[in-house]
């Protein structure tokens, strides 16, 4: 059996599953001293899960910015030895991001993201953008000039 690391950025994906959980109109499900616990088991499903489809040899959680995540900051990781696995929810396949595909998917390449987001913005991280330059005229100027 070949050695598969599993890295997964905790901290992404338990905000994710207790957010997913918290505001979705169930009820909180809470433990004996009445601490929220609806985050841990939705975390704890998404892991069992990630570990059925995967199968990793080894699986290293980290509570900061890592390689299994929801954070498309990630993607400017991307290379050759690295792949990046957004997990989806419900029934969906994960979106796996690598060297192979990631061209066709955003048409650029993962040393261009932060150049592509400076240009289009990104909300979530405060990045206003240059306004009136959106996705499609990005990818442009990213293919004619490589960079910033």
């Amino acid at each position: 059996m070949q050695n598969k690391l599993m890295l997964i950025d905790g901290n992404s994906i338990f905000y994710r599953s207790y957010f997913a959980t918290a505001f979705s109109g169930r009820k909180i499900l809470r433990n004996k001293e009445g601490l929220p616990v609806n985050g841990l088991l939705t975390f704890s499903k998404v892991l069992i899960r990630l570990i059925r489809s995967y199968c990793p040899s080894h699986i290293l959680i980290a509570f900061d910015k890592v390689i299994v995540s929801s954070d498309r900051d990630m993607l400017q990781l991307v290379s050759k030895n690295t792949s990046i696995i957004f997990p989806q929810s419900g029934k969906k396949e994960d979106v796996i991001i690598c060297e192979n595909n990631f061209c066709d998917k955003f048409q650029f390449h993962p040393n261009q993201t932060i150049d592509y987001k400076s240009i289009v913005g990104d909300a979530s991280d405060n990045l206003p953008g240059i306004p009136g330059i959106g996705d499609k005229t990005a990818i442009k100027l990213l293919k004619k000039y490589k960079t910033l």
